[in-house]
């Protein structure tokens, strides 16, 4: 079996951007598992989403989603399972 790569270039327009919020899973002192949300500036330039710390867009963060294959789904019973809030604090 060989792979086939073929390189997806970003958009040079800007299609959207502005703050969102991501849900990290960090520890807290006694190791225990948090969920927290962290403000993000986010930029859509298709088919990638780039996210930084800021709107400065100087640090860019180590994330870079490919959305042509994302999918979104909402599930209450996902989140009963899994014991997490994907709502934003109210």
């Amino acid at each position: 079996m060989k792979a086939t790569v073929k390189p997806v270039y970003k958009a040079a327009t800007t299609a959207k951007k502005g703050y969102i919020y991501l849900m990290y899973n960090s520890t807290d002192e006694e190791g225990a598992p948090i969920n927290e949300w962290r403000k993000v500036y986010a930029i859509l330039r298709r088919p990638y989403l780039s996210l930084y710390k800021n709107a400065s867009e100087e640090e860019e963060l180590p994330n870079l989603i490919n959305i042509s294959t994302v999918r979104v789904d909402h599930s209450p019973q996902l989140e009963e399972v899994l014991s997490v809030s994907f709502l934003l604090p109210g």
